[in-house]
């Protein structure tokens, strides 16, 4: 009897003990699946795009093709404010708030690199529009971060993958710092600031 007590108590326990992991450190997702329409520009620039692949000896031309290649995706797929890109695909586990704040921090570094280089801000795409680097950025970290705005990308919590995405966002305001300071209000400069500091102490995987 004793025994079977003693397993019941170290049951409750678990049960207890569990509910408060589940409580803390899981959350529901916003939304599991967005239905993303791949526009048929891609069809031709991706078969250009293999060729060139297949070239083991690129110009700067080739390279120049390669970035707006990559500049036509992230201007597809943009949100309205800029601050998430969801690409088409098969959706993953964190819902699309989350892989749309991936989908910006993952390019923002790219793109503040160029900028850095004294590359042009503006650049013609494959569709004759033109994409503007810096504001994409700048619109982009002002919603991200903006707890009032439709694209904010949340606070970042305890195993939390925005603890990764903000290491990039960091990155790519390092970069711009000055663009940052010149076009930024007080308001958002800190909101930025805000949002990256929560990620500090966190706990981590691993």
């Amino acid at each position: 009897m004793t025994v079977l007590l003693t397993g019941l108590a170290i049951l409750v326990i678990t049960a207890i003990a569990a509910a408060i992991v589940v409580k803390r450190y899981l959350k529901p997702v916003d939304v599991w699946n967005i239905p993303v329409e791949n526009p048929e520009t891609f069809t031709s620039l991706d078969s250009n795009l293999v060729k060139l692949g297949l070239n083991g000896d690129l110009s700067c031309r080739d390279f120049d093709y390669i970035f707006t290649y990559l500049l036509q995706g992230i201007h597809s797929y943009s949100s309205k404010n800029h601050a998430r890109i969801i690409y088409p695909g098969i959706s993953g586990t964190r819902g699309t708030v989350v892989e749309g704040l991936e989908g910006f921090a993952r390019t923002a570094v790219l793109l503040a690199t160029w900028l850095k280089s004294g590359k042009p801000k503006k650049v013609a795409l494959f569709t004759g529009e033109t994409f503007d680097i810096e504001h994409h950025i700048l619109t982009g970290l002002i919603h991200g971060t903006s707890p009032t705005s439709a694209e904010y990308w949340g606070d970042i919590t305890h195993l939390d993958q925005r603890i990764v995405e903000a290491a990039d966002i960091s990155i790519a305001l390092w970069l711009m710092k000055d663009q940052v300071k010149s076009c930024l209000s007080e308001d958002q400069i800190d909101n930025v600031l805000t949002w990256l500091a929560m990620a500090n102490n966190k706990e981590i995987y691993g």
